[in-house]
């Protein structure tokens, strides 16, 4: 199972403080089940997947970035 925003990613990202575009991160349906269950398998899954996810540290940077 891949991450697609993580596909598109290949590295870090880089935003241009112009860019309004938001990482896929914070509409992800797993990412919302897995949150709503933590301590099941998905939720468990979600938290190893995290910890390594390029796509994952881009929308963090991208919070930040917003001040969020």
């Amino acid at each position: 199972m891949r991450c697609a925003y993580a596909e598109q990613v290949k590295g870090e990202i880089e935003m241009s403080e112009g860019t309004q575009e938001m990482p896929r991160c914070g509409d992800c349906a797993l990412r919302k089940r897995a949150e709503a269950k933590p301590k099941s398998l998905l939720g468990r899954f979600w938290h190893w997947h995290i910890t390594w996810c390029p796509g994952w540290k881009a929308y963090q940077e991208y919070l930040s970035r917003q001040g969020t």
